[in-house]
């Protein structure tokens, strides 16, 4: 648990910075006397950046030891930030930003792996739930927080707000946090790194690009997701044919491996899509400000932390599967009502919904992960833990962009445009729920497969 506190530091301040600097976009264009869309690519780049670093996780994590480049990937985190702050102009905002980008997608898988090795599978449920909570809450905050820094100080504090966290969690890190084993010197699959490095950023700035310039059909987006997944599918086959890969995607052939992850991944777009469409509902249909909105939205926030606190001890006592089949139900039958709300929607009920809806996905985003952890060994845990947040991070990218596009598609958004909008959202639930289910189901074979070999060595007659 004293391990657990200190990498929630580290994922608290990476999921805080991005929630903060998104409400910032426009302050900082303006001071830099830069458009909106060019203002944008300090959100794009690092999300891009974030991409093409998750693979290295896995690798490095083998190499030097997963407490290690945790660490340095706080060090770098922490430096970036400062250097954010004092960016004299919107190019070198973006350069750094990057930097960032690269670290943060270090820093969180890294902080998984120490987590999964130091606790167990038996442990897994209740220590990834507690960090869960920091994940969830700081984005629930973070615009409430971003508004008031802009406000009473400066954009800059948008960055400088993480340094003392981030000295915190490094000074308790070098204490706490264990080192890790450095691993054999395995080759480097600079075949498949230089494919899913390039692949996962394109796919992502393709997605990007689609929610932005209102289209799926423009050249810029399928020329870059067409390349994007060429390399993507060339990665799986070199992985798949290499005896040392840069990712070990033969994890997949573990059923209830796989099922946890699809879970993970249309979990992560009804996670992140509704982050990015509700705050927009409170801000274009109901016109309230940037603080405002961020206080509306805390409450989904408060629901997702309760959840997380009983919801780590049921997913250790009755298997992440089921626990995520009970908290997806939840949040379709809290989703779907959104597809009728209107501009004079009653708040009381709205902040209702949000609450328990906010319960629903925080008994579901993490016993799914805890789940695809607990089936890999230790070893394996780097590459798990990589490949979770991949496709976290793109089942989040996919339903962001999907449900803006839809927002945007018949002009400027308007209640009819929300009502479609929460019914998309609605489904993506539905699809997390179907997968969810097929989890539960394949771990209670896994079990019932376990009890029979043990009986099995018990009595061999």
């Amino acid at each position: 648990w004293r391990i657990a506190t200190v990498i929630v530091l580290g994922a608290f301040m990476a999921n805080l910075d991005t929630s903060l600097v998104n409400v910032g976009l426009d302050t900082i264009g303006r001071r830099f006397h830069a458009r909106l869309d060019s203002a944008q690519w300090i959100t794009s780049g690092y999300l891009l950046a974030l991409a093409g670093a998750l693979p290295l996780c896995g690798w490095l994590g083998r190499r030097i030891g997963a407490g290690r480049l945790w660490l340095w990937a706080l060090v770098g985190f922490t430096l970036a930030s400062g250097l954010c702050a004092a960016a004299p102009n919107l190019p070198v905002l973006v350069v750094l930003r990057v930097v960032q980008g690269v670290t943060g997608g270090l820093l969180i898988p890294a902080g998984q792996t120490i987590l999964g090795q130091a606790a167990g599978p038996r442990r897994m449920g209740r220590v990834m739930n507690t960090v869960g909570i920091a994940v969830v809450l700081a984005p629930a905050i973070g615009p409430t927080v971003g508004g008031l820094l802009i406000a009473h100080l400066s954009w800059r504090w948008l960055f400088l707000i993480n340094i003392p966290i981030g000295v915190i969690a490094l000074l308790l890190g070098l204490r706490i946090v264990p080192r890790g084993q450095r691993g054999s010197a395995a080759p480097f699959d600079a075949t498949g790194f230089i494919l899913v490095s390039a692949g996962l950023p394109l796919l992502t700035y393709a997605i990007i690009t689609a929610s932005t310039r209102r289209g799926i059909t423009t050249p810029a987006v399928l020329a870059t997701g067409i390349t994007g997944l060429i390399a993507l599918v060339a990665f799986v086959w070199s992985s798949l044919h290499r005896q040392a890969p840069l990712l070990d995607l033969r994890l997949f052939k573990n059923r209830v491996y796989t099922a946890a992850e699809t879970t993970v991944l249309f979990s992560g777009a009804a996670l992140f899509g509704g982050m990015i469409i509700l705050p927009l509902y409170f801000e274009l249909l109901r016109n309230k400000g940037v603080v405002a909105t961020g206080l509306l939205l805390m409450i989904y926030g408060v629901g997702a932390a309760l959840a997380m606190r009983f919801g780590g001890r049921l997913t250790d006592r009755l298997g992440g599967g089921i626990v995520s089949v009970y908290g997806l139900l939840l949040t379709v039958v809290t989703t779907i009502p959104l597809a009728y709300l209107g501009r004079n929607a009653n708040l009381v009920g709205v902040e209702a919904l949000q609450f328990v809806r906010g319960i629903g996905l925080g008994l579901a985003a993490l016993p799914a992960l805890s789940a695809a952890y607990a089936t890999v060994t230790r070893d394996q845990l780097p590459d798990a833990t990589a490949q979770s947040n991949i496709l976290q991070r793109v089942g989040g990218s996919i339903g962001s962009a999907l449900f803006v596009v839809v927002l945007e598609d018949k002009g400027p958004p308007s209640t009819a445009a929300f009502h479609d909008t929460f019914w998309w959202l609605s489904m993506t639930s539905a699809a997390a729920l179907l997968c969810a289910t097929w989890l539960t189901v394949e771990q209670r074979r896994t079990r019932k497969g376990d009890d029979r070999a043990e009986m099995t060595a018990r009595d061999p007659a």
